[in-house]
């Protein structure tokens, strides 16, 4: 875990998640993990999508979802 004093250091951490949005978002460990970090430093969520696999209107339609969640 992050502590205080290591923030001191950096303007910005970045976070990158392990596989699939909906294994980590809605999982007790998910929820562990951002509500630690968020209540230590102010925090942002990006949901990155890959857009070559966006092609058809129905993938788009569900990572416009999964990013709403």
């Amino acid at each position: 875990m992050i502590s205080p004093h290591q923030t001191r250091r950096h303007s910005h951490i970045l976070l990158d998640t392990p596989g699939q949005i909906e294994i980590f978002t809605w999982s007790a460990s998910g929820s562990i993990i951002t509500e630690s970090i968020a209540s230590t430093m102010p925090t942002c969520v990006a949901y990155v999508i890959d857009t070559p696999r966006t092609t058809s209107p129905s993938t788009f339609m569900s990572n416009m979802l999964y990013a709403c969640s």
